[in-house]
């Protein structure tokens, strides 16, 4: 029998249904048509991939959902910092992330004030000024040294400041280049900036120069500079007369002067010249020693000690600013082992043709004998150290600084000399006379006085 309605094929199949039977209750294999939870569920399943926005669950095709940002953040996506949200239509909302600022990149961003050419539209009226040039630095801040506030009529001279040497240096090296900062509120004429240079060296006459320095930068900040060809004559007093015009014709005519550092030699005498030292003996308390031969200074033992007594010539020159200062002696025999000669500044007179243990003149006495006593006839506290041993140079230099006992001559003490001990007990120590191939001495490099 043939069914040829469509009708009555799902009457039957409606039927089975409400008999709770079907194809599969005959052992028949079930599927989706024969179960109709079969196809619920199988609808369910198919629906499950399709995304619903709102639902706090990133589906397919959504970049976010409510809370559920997918682990993403602001720097994640390259922006930054801040707080990443999601929007209504699930799709990232970067509102409230900032962009890290890359400063040197022509764009001001973040917290950048300013970057490069890019100054957020500011001018030097918005930083308080009439008019000039604002710039911004490579740290991407602010540069408002080009902004000014231009008198009206303008009737102020240019000034000058942040002078290479400073005004009354004493010492600037012998290659110093000599310059000043310009400043005028309306801006500097950098055509009519001058120097004269004058130099007065320590003998002989002074030398004029005029010259044209070198000016860098526009506007209301310029720099001049001028760097002498030669160096400066050592110990020479150098004025610089600065000219300058601003762009009205006010005038800046200003001079400064600064002095170049020199050497000097401090000398106890010797060939040609007076010994200005001597040696003085516990064991021959009133015997002087003169320094026509070496000092044979014996060290420590009591009643036997040998001190030496040194003098220099010529004087340190008053008010000197002291940068180094060299107490140098050498010895002209072999010494055995090791000794060290101990120096004081003295601060009592004393006659290198008449001093001894007992006496520093004739006829003063020491406070206490051998210049002991600190500080009637010495300073305290040892102002040098120089120490030998068995492979000493015979006639060469041993050197200790001393700047500070140089120091203390120029700023006003009494120039008495030194007094030198030798530390090692019984040890004999043949110091060189003024009269030898390496005489004691002193060596300094100061700044002179400005007159």
């Amino acid at each position: 029998m043939k069914f040829r309605s469509n009708n009555i094929i799902l009457a039957i199949a409606g039927l089975g249904v409400a008999l709770g039977v079907g194809v599969g209750a005959c052992g028949g294999n079930s599927t989706v048509a024969d179960d109709p939870d079969s196809a619920v569920n199988s609808n369910n399943n198919s629906n499950s991939n399709i995304a619903e926005c709102g639902d706090d669950v990133v589906d397919t095709g959504e970049q976010c959902d409510g809370a559920d940002l997918d682990g993403q953040t602001c720097a994640s996506q390259s922006l930054g910092t801040g707080d990443l949200a999601c929007s209504a239509d699930c799709t990232f909302d970067v509102s409230d992330c900032t962009a890290q600022a890359v400063c040197g990149d022509d764009v001001a961003e973040g917290t950048e004030a300013c970057d490069g050419t890019d100054l957020r539209g500011d001018d030097c009226t918005d930083h308080g000024f009439s008019g000039g040039t604002l710039v911004c630095t490579d740290a991407c801040i602010f540069d408002d040294s080009g902004c000014s506030n231009c008198d009206s009529p303008d009737v102020t001279n240019p000034s000058a400041s942040n002078h290479v040497p400073a005004p009354e240096t004493q010492g600037a090296t012998e290659t110093t280049p000599i310059s000043a900062d310009l400043f005028d509120g309306c801006g500097v004429d950098t055509s009519s900036v001058s120097m004269r240079i004058t130099i007065t060296p320590k003998v002989g006459s002074a030398q004029v120069l005029s010259v044209t320095p070198t000016v860098t930068g526009t506007g209301t900040n310029v720099t001049a500079t001028y760097t002498h060809p030669a160096d400066f004559p050592a110990g020479s007093i150098v004025e610089v007369l600065l000219t300058a015009n601003d762009i009205n014709s006010n005038t800046l005519a200003e001079t400064w002067r600064f002095s170049i550092v020199d050497s000097m030699l401090l000398s106890t005498g010797g060939i040609g010249g007076v010994a200005l030292a001597n040696a003085i003996d516990e064991s021959l308390p009133d015997t002087n020693f003169p320094a026509s031969g070496a000092p044979e200074l014996i060290g420590g033992a009591s009643g036997s000690e040998r001190r030496y007594l040194l003098r220099f010539s010529p004087a340190v020159p008053l008010g000197a600013v002291i940068f180094s200062a060299t107490l140098s002696a050498g010895i002209c025999s072999n010494v055995s082992g090791g000794a060290t000669l101990d120096c004081y500044q003295l601060n009592a007179d004393s006659n290198p043709a008449q001093s001894t243990w007992n006496n520093r003149t004739t006829p003063a006495t020491w406070t206490q004998p051998g210049a002991d006593d600190a500080p009637g006839d010495r300073s305290a506290t040892m102002t040098g150290s120089i120490s030998f041993n068995s492979s000493t140079t015979l006639y060469t230099w041993v050197s200790d600084t001393v700047t500070s006992l140089v120091a203390n001559w120029a700023a006003g003490d009494d120039y008495f000399g030194i007094v030198c001990l030798n530390t090692a007990a019984g040890q004999v120590l043949p110091i060189c006379s003024p009269y030898s191939n390496a005489p004691p001495k002193i060596e300094l490099t100061f700044g002179p006085v400005l007159p």
